[in-house]
């Protein structure tokens, strides 16, 4: 199976790089290779013993340099890799088909889950059999990886619900925006990824990209309600980028989002709550420390910062998103 990557795609492997670890410049992000700086160069030895080591000083010493599509400031959260070359866990689709079959099991039932007890109860009804376990006959492999020029460095930001309607973004003390820095697969990386299903065990499996697609194009739908309902102006760009991908949904192509910043929404079947009965939920089991008018009350998106005005922000890009190609 052959995937497309529509907008930027995180998937961490725990680590960051911090401040020392890279040096940024002209578009650019160097990775530092340490060891060979240590070993080959008595100054930044010396630099480094002294606890005063500047990654400037070591510019040509990296152990890999990829485009930046922001300025980094702080840690950069690292994509998955192996053997120094990204790639994306098959058990990232895994987890989204297993979330869409669960979601259109309860839609067609015209059933809602509302706590942790009905959730595990209505999985063991419909995961489990004599057969085994349902997934255990969708079998994926993590994809092939891909050169380190796929990746790019991005800045992601939260947009908050502020007095009920308007979205603003979320901040550290002293007002400074939390800015989130990843390395992400970039849009048009193509993946390979093998993917087999054993349907004549389960026949629920037989379609499983139909309901991909279904629940895809039903979560959209609230994302950009939620846009909509407050937009002045900031997040047209936003609600085109949503547009594309509910034509390509409605043409019958299948989109799915998976990894970092995709929210609750898509992770879960909570979907199917209405806005009053979500908040509900997210009340009952705790899910936030402070609650608005919907739930999530909170978006992220990846920042376009060569179009950003000064003093202001534009936004390209609900991060995640991946197309199936064949």
């Amino acid at each position: 199976m052959i995937l497309r990557v529509i907008s930027p795609i995180h998937i961490g492997s725990g680590d960051k790089l911090t401040r020392i670890d890279y040096l940024y410049r002209n578009g650019k992000v160097r990775v530092i290779d340490y060891e060979k700086a240590w070993s080959e160069n008595e100054r930044i030895r010396k630099m480094i013993e002294a606890g005063r080591f500047d990654p400037r000083t070591a510019s040509n010493y990296y152990k890999y340099e990829v485009d930046a599509f922001c300025k980094p400031d702080r840690d950069i959260l690292e994509h998955i890799k192996i053997l120094g070359k990204p790639y994306i866990p098959g058990s990232s689709l895994k987890g989204a088909v297993r979330t869409a079959l669960l979601w259109k099991y309860l839609r067609d039932k015209g059933s809602k889950v509302r706590s942790i007890e009905e959730l595990k109860k209505v999985e063991r009804e419909f995961f489990t059999s004599n057969k085994g376990d349902l997934m255990r006959f969708f079998l994926v492999r993590d994809s092939e990886p891909v050169e380190i020029e796929n990746l790019g460095i991005y800045e992601t930001v939260i947009l908050t619900e502020r007095n009920g309607q308007s979205l603003e973004e979320k901040t550290l003390g002293g007002g400074r925006t939390l800015k989130i820095y990843t390395e992400s697969l970039k849009p048009n990386t193509k993946l390979e990824m093998g993917v087999g299903v054993n349907s004549k065990e389960f026949k629920e499996l037989e379609d499983w990209k139909d309901k991909l697609l279904e629940f895809s194009r039903f979560v959209l739908s609230i994302d950009k309600e939620f846009f909509e309902k407050r937009n002045d102006g900031r997040f047209d760009k936003i609600l085109r980028f949503i547009d594309e991908i509910e034509g390509k949904l409605d043409s019958g192509k299948v989109l799915f989002r998976i990894g970092f910043s995709t929210g609750w929404l898509w992770k879960t079947v909570g979907s199917l709550l209405t806005k009053d009965e979500r908040l509900e939920v997210a009340k009952k089991l705790r899910l936030s420390r402070k609650f608005g008018t919907d739930f999530p009350k909170t978006r992220r998106v990846i920042v376009d910062y060569e179009r950003s005005p000064k003093n202001s922000r534009s936004y390209k890009w609900l991060p995640g998103w991946l197309e199936i190609l064949e």
